[in-house]
């Protein structure tokens, strides 16, 4: 249960996070390149790229009191 509650936090977490980057990256994009914008037609799937890779990053950490 408590995994499941981190692997939703984690995909909310990513989602919140690969927005915000996305539009830093293109603000400035469009202040330093001034209008160049064809290689960003792939940013639009950033927040679901860092969504996934936080909820998998989740479901494969090992728990925190395994020790080797």
């Amino acid at each position: 249960m408590k995994k499941t509650l981190w692997f939703v936090v984690a995909l909310i977490g990513g989602l919140i996070g690969g927005l915000v980057l996305s539009e830093i990256i293109a603000i400035s994009a469009v202040t330093l390149l001034r209008g160049d914008l064809s290689w960003l037609r792939g940013i639009k799937y950033l927040p679901l790229v860092t969504a996934a890779l936080a909820g998998f990053y989740v479901l494969k950490r090992p728990p925190r009191g395994s020790h080797r």
